[in-house]
C-alpha cells in the first residue's frame, strides 16, 4: 500500500477539528485555538471541514450548581497572537478573573460555522426563541461551560456536553435559564446559608410530589460533597440498633433503593446488601436479614 493511499484512509477516519475558533462574550471576541483538538463525529461530512467553532457565553453559574454534569470532553483555551484587528486584547485573562473572584463557571452555547475573519453576534428578532437569526451560516453545536482550572498555571477549560444534551435534572431546560433578576423570591445565592434557585421547581402538582403533610425527604447526590456516603453510613449505624429502629431503618432503605435506581445504579444496592449482610452476621432465619435481601435484589435482565 502507497503513501499517499495510506495519508487518505487515515485522512477520513480522522476526527480532531483543527483550526482557530471564537470566543465571543457579548460584543467582546477572541481568537483561541482548543488543546487537544475537539473530535466531531461528523468531520468527513461535506463542508464540516471548511467550518469553525464559535463558542457564546451567554450567562454565569455558580461552581456549585453545575456539579457532576455529563462532560464528553475538555479542552484548555490558549490566546492566538496575530489576530490584533479580530479579538478583545485580554478578553481570555478578563474571564479568568473574573470566574476566580466569583467562583462561577460560564455557560456557553458552542456552533459550526463557515469560516470568516471576523464573526457577528446573533440577533434575536423578538422574545420568541423560535425567531432568532443565526448569522454567517452558523449552526448550533451543544452546551457546555468555561470554567477555571488551576494547576501550575491558571487557564480556562472549556468542558463540553454531549450533542444531544438539552438540559440538566437540577438545572432544567438551558433554553430556559434566565437572569437572576427573573427570579422572584428573597435572597438567590448564600454559600453560607446553602442557598440556592436550584434544583429548578416544578409548578405543576405532580402526581409523585409529596403532600405538605409528608415527612418525605428530596435525596440530593449532586450537590453533596460525599455523595451517597452520608446516606449509606445513617443505614448502616440504624442497622446496628435493630429492631428497635427498624420502622426508621427500613424508611431510609427505600428511599436509597429508590434514589440509586433513578439514577441508574444498581450496583450501589448490591454493596450496601453486602456490607448489611456483613453487619449483622446474616442468619437465614433472621427475619430482618431476609426483608433487607429481598429489598435489595435488583432483578437484572438476561443478555
Amino acid at each position: 500500500m502507497s503513501d499517499a493511499l495510506t495519508a487518505a484512509l487515515l485522512q477520513t477516519q480522522r476526527c480532531d477539528f483543527t483550526g482557530p475558533a471564537f470566543v465571543a462574550c457579548g460584543h467582546l471576541c477572541s481568537v483561541v485555538s482548543l488543546t487537544p483538538p475537539l473530535c466531531l463525529k461528523n468531520l468527513n461530512d461535506p463542508g464540516t471541514s471548511l467550518s469553525q467553532l464559535f463558542v457564546e457565553v451567554f450567562g454565569f453559574l455558580n461552581v456549585t450548581d453545575i456539579s457532576h454534569p455529563p462532560i464528553s470532553s475538555r479542552h484548555t483555551l490558549v490566546e492566538l497572537e496575530g489576530h490584533a484587528e479580530l479579538q478583545t486584547e485580554g478578553l481570555l485573562c478578563t474571564i479568568l478573573a473574573a470566574l476566580s473572584a466569583t467562583t462561577t463557571v460560564g455557560m456557553v452555547n458552542v456552533y459550526l460555522q463557515p469560516r470568516t475573519k471576523k464573526p457577528s453576534v446573533f440577533k434575536i428578532l423578538d422574545e420568541n426563541p423560535q425567531h432568532i437569526k443565526y448569522p454567517d451560516g452558523r449552526v448550533f453545536l451543544t452546551h457546555g461551560f468555561i470554567s477555571r482550572f488551576s494547576s501550575k498555571r491558571d487557564c480556562l477549560m472549556l468542558s463540553l456536553f454531549p450533542e444531544d444534551c438539552k438540559g440538566l435534572p437540577w438545572l432544567g431546560q438551558f433554553d430556559f435559564l434566565a437572569p437572576v433578576s427573573d427570579f422572584a423570591g428573597p435572597v438567590l445565592f448564600n454559600s453560607a446559608e446553602y442557598i440556592t434557585p436550584f434544583p429548578v421547581r416544578e409548578a405543576e402538582n405532580l402526581s409523585y410530589k409529596p403532600s405538605d403533610n409528608s415527612d418525605f425527604q428530596y435525596v440530593d447526590w449532586v450537590h453533596a460533597p460525599n455523595g451517597p456516603t452520608n446516606d449509606i453510613g445513617k443505614i448502616l449505624r440504624l442497622s446496628k440498633r435493630l429492631p428497635e429502629k427498624s420502622d426508621l431503618f427500613f424508611k431510609e432503605l427505600t428511599r436509597l433503593k429508590a434514589a440509586a435506581l433513578a439514577l441508574g445504579w444498581p450496583d450501589l444496592l448490591v454493596t450496601l446488601k453486602e456490607l448489611l449482610m456483613e453487619n449483622l452476621q446474616y442468619d437465614p432465619d433472621n427475619h430482618h436479614a431476609k426483608e433487607i435481601s429481598n429489598i435489595l435484589t435488583i432483578d437484572r435482565p438476561q443478555s
